[in-house]
């Protein structure tokens, strides 16, 4: 079906993806609008035409375009840095500092939106991967912190001139002492009904209750209007023709170098911080849909829906996870969620911005607050024990320097702290050889001496790592395992794999987790003690792949795969007679005995062995003495063998074959 059809099978879904997706963007976005130093609707009509235009031209069908919290943090910064330059006084309100600097800002957004689609042009959707996850996490936690931080004064309902994370904390003693109790009592009752309500039932958002019931209530006790966040205009904005023409010729006219130095570095930031922000959502849709987004198509289309909102006056966005989530788990399955979330602000704008109006301030800072919560990657700071200590260094590191100093320098320091690690990394690897060549001859030999030799080839791939597991490594491991056909079994060999970071980690977890979605037996073998140390740690080992499918060697994999039932993840009983196929007496361990389990059971049994030409090689009775692959003194030579097996009870002769390898 094509993108732009609403089939009647997408069309319940879609429907009431975009509806609750809608509901809960417009809280969302009138607060971005705040936290970027913008007026609250300048938020909202970043959702509606962002949202609407990247759901048309994006490469990601099920994703939700938002102002976002990375994103009306970098805003913010730009503004302040504007106001500095154009020279506006410190105590002037948020509509004067805009009358000044709006034409700068609306000039930034257009050449960020224009930076997105070269970038999906160019094709650099890719090289988003080559991030590493330490940076991202401590980037966005370090948003998430200050985004909570910097909604304490509204929280209190304190107006204070003081800035700045850092300052901020420093100033929370005073700003206690001057807090206002209704707006903290407001903002509290918004957080416990969005952590609480959840508890009674999912099928409506908690946010969009929060904020009905905590307006409703500011309203029938009489609450000042000075508490809420006033006017909203109730009209779709008008192109800014304007102001974007003031300010091109401003900013292009040669005459103020510095400010032009400023507008293009802020719209590279803007338009980088947006392209990682989308694909990070992009790749969560996909998990979720079970789909594969297109990455630089995502760009173009991100591109297109800011530049769109920044020529009306709405503020810049990316793909945000908490509303494309809500909108894959409410139905939503086609790009006309995204277009009809997009509708529903449009008509909430146009119909009800009198009453959104009423919405109280320290509302507001209730929903941003737990939106700050959620941005913190819980998930790195439960598993801080277990990850490498220089992946944490720099993820604290980041998220240090996002948080209370600068968010660029912040970026580069992750990065430059990463690249040295892995360059000292990649140092201490010494190449021993070609051992990738010989275990694959040892593989095929093994192999040859199956008796379904061609079979068993076309349903075990064995793919053997070489060299560290890292940040680099994500998409090349991902595209060699994306289109394997008529496989059962994959065997990962990681004996040349001598360290593993974050990012490897998480990708080589996403990867066999997929594997295994898809009905994929996964295997590993020969994994050092680090790194097998690193995927119990985190629980990948036995949670995801299972104790008994860990091997010491690529050898004993091959060999146990070719047992009855294991290719098919099928077992025997314990108190099940088992006759394994395969015999290798190498001494290492694996097969090094013919034993066949619970023939102790029948005693009367007769265990015979010939060779193909029928020869009897061996017998024993009750099997006693064990098949050691000797006759008359001399080791049999590699080839397969016949068996015999009489348990003595009267049943039918079992007959079947085994393989010796040496």
């Amino acid at each position: 079906m094509s993108d732009t059809t609403l089939g009647k099978q997408n069309l319940k879904g879609d429907i009431f993806g975009g509806l609750n997706a809608g509901i809960v963007a417009l809280p969302v976005a009138l607060g971005f609008g705040v936290v970027a130093g913008l007026e609250p609707i300048h938020g909202l009509y970043g959702a509606i035409f962002l949202g609407f235009f990247a759901a048309i031209f994006g490469g990601t069908k099920t994703l939700i375009s938002n102002p976002t919290g990375p994103m009306a943090v970098v805003t913010a910064e730009i503004v302040a840095g504007l106001a500095m330059r154009a020279k506006v006084p410190d105590g002037a309100s948020v509509v004067d500092r805009l009358e000044v600097i709006f034409p700068y800002l609306l000039v930034i957004f257009l050449v960020a939106g224009l930076m997105q689609i070269l970038f999906g042009v160019v094709r650099l959707g890719k090289f988003v991967s080559y991030i590493p996850t330490p940076v991202i996490s401590g980037f966005m936690s370090g948003i998430g912190v200050i985004i909570i931080i910097n909604q304490i004064k509204s929280f209190l309902g304190v107006d204070a001139p003081v800035k700045g994370s850092l300052n901020i904390l420093l100033a929370l003693p005073e700003l206690v002492t001057k807090a206002d109790f209704t707006s903290v009592l407001l903002a509290s009752t918004t957080i416990a009904i969005i952590y609480l309500f959840p508890k009674i039932t999912k099928a409506v958002p908690s946010t969009l209750v929060a904020i009905v019931v905590v307006t409703l209530g500011a309203t029938f006790l009489g609450v000042d209007s000075s508490y809420r966040i006033g006017n909203i205009p109730n009209a779709l904005p008008t192109f800014k023709f304007g102001a974007i023409g003031d300010g091109l010729t401003k900013v292009f006219s040669g005459q103020d170098n510095e400010m032009l130095q400023f507008v293009l570095v802020s719209a590279i930031y803007l338009a980088a911080i947006g392209m990682i922000d989308s694909l990070l959502t992009s790749v969560v849709a996909d998990n979720l849909t079970k789909t594969k987004h297109d990455s630089n198509r995502e760009l173009i289309g991100q591109g297109l829906g800011n530049m769109i909102s920044g020529m009306f006056g709405g503020m810049m966005g990316a793909g945000t996870t908490p509303a494309t989530v809500l909108n894959i788990n409410s139905g939503g399955n086609s790009r006309w969620s995204g277009r009809i979330h997009a509708i529903v602000l449009a008509l909430v704008l146009v119909v009800a911005a009198p009453v959104a109006a009423y919405i109280p301030k320290a509302a507001l800072a209730g929903v941003l607050i737990p939106i700050g919560i959620s941005i913190l990657d819980f998930e790195v700071f439960r598993q801080v024990k277990k990850i490498p200590r220089n992946d944490n260094a720099v993820m604290f590191a980041v998220l240090g320097l996002t948080a209370f100093y600068d968010l660029m320098w912040a970026v580069a320091v992750g990065l430059i702290m990463a690249s040295l690690i892995f360059m000292k990394k990649m140092a201490d690897v010494v190449e021993i050889g070609s051992r990738s060549t010989k275990v694959d001859r040892l593989v095929n030999q093994l192999i040859d001496n199956f008796e379904n030799a061609e079979e068993f080839r076309k349903q075990v791939y064995v793919k053997n790592l070489k060299g560290p597991v890292f940040f680099g490594f994500a998409s090349r491991f991902e595209d060699s395992m994306a289109n394997l056909k008529g496989v059962k079994c994959v065997v990962i060999n990681m004996g040349e794999v001598p360290y593993m970071d974050q990012s490897g980690l998480y990708t080589f977890r996403d990867v066999v987790q997929d594997l295994l979605d898809r009905g994929i037996n996964v295997c590993i073998s020969e994994l050092n003690d680090d790194v097998m140390n690193l995927l119990e740690g985190v629980g990948f080992i036995p949670n995801v792949i299972d104790d008994k499918h860990v091997f010491s060697s690529v050898e004993e994999t091959i060999m146990w795969l070719n047992e009855p039932g294991h290719l098919d993840n099928q077992f025997a009983l314990d108190d099940e007679l088992y006759i394994p196929s395969a015999y290798t007496p190498n001494g290492d361990g694996i097969n090094d005995e013919w034993e066949i389990r619970n023939i102790d059971k029948f005693p009367a049994s007769v265990v015979k062995i010939f060779n193909r030409e029928g020869k009897q090689l061996f017998e024993s009775e009750g099997y006693k003495e064990m098949w050691e692959g000797v006759y008359e003194g001399r080791s049999l030579p590699n080839d397969t063998y016949l068996y015999e097996i009489d348990l003595g009870d009267g049943s039918d002769v079992k007959k079947g074959k085994v393989t010796i390898f040496r």
